[in-house]
């Protein structure tokens, strides 16, 4: 997600060697600069874009990885104090959370719509329990040749 000066940076890839993003996201640490543009590994396709002089970047951890970066940068050069610092880190303890999040619904969306399709092409009986236990569905296919018509599927959901 992007906002302000960033936007149009939006879906675009950031490299991970070449770009104070890809510094952070690598060595998963907080960095803050006051001059980026002294920096060696600034993007400068962003610098030359927008001229921010100082950057905060706060790695996002979850579950020992480094699943993003949030990036906080000023038009002047002037150093991040305690207080921002404890204020962005925060702000990205709550942003892991919800790309965790969302990646859990990615995740789970994918694995429903997966065995959904094992479910439904079962050629034997197949239960779907609910949590209490109790069976919500069952998909029977028992291959009859004297039988014209095809087994029932009988779901409640």
């Amino acid at each position: 997600m992007t906002a302000g000066a960033a936007e149009h940076l939006k879906g675009e890839p950031i490299p991970l060697v070449g770009s104070l993003v890809g510094r952070t996201f690598r060595e998963g640490i907080p960095l803050a600069f006051t001059n980026v543009e002294a920096e060696p590994d600034v993007y400068r396709p962003f610098w030359e874009a927008h001229r921010l002089c100082a950057a905060l970047f706060q790695p996002l951890h979850h579950r020992g990885s480094v699943i993003g970066v949030l990036s906080v940068a000023r038009r002047l050069p002037t150093p991040f104090d305690d207080d921002d610092r404890m204020i962005v880190h925060r702000f990205a303890e709550l942003a892991t959370a919800a790309v965790a999040n969302a990646q859990l619904h990615q995740a789970l969306a994918h694995s429903e719509q997966h065995y959904r399709l094992l479910f439904e092409q079962a050629d034997e009986l197949v239960l779907s329990l609910a949590p209490d236990g109790c069976a919500f569905c069952a998909v029977i296919v028992l291959p009859t040749p004297f039988s014209a018509q095809p087994p029932e599927c009988r779901c409640s959901t």
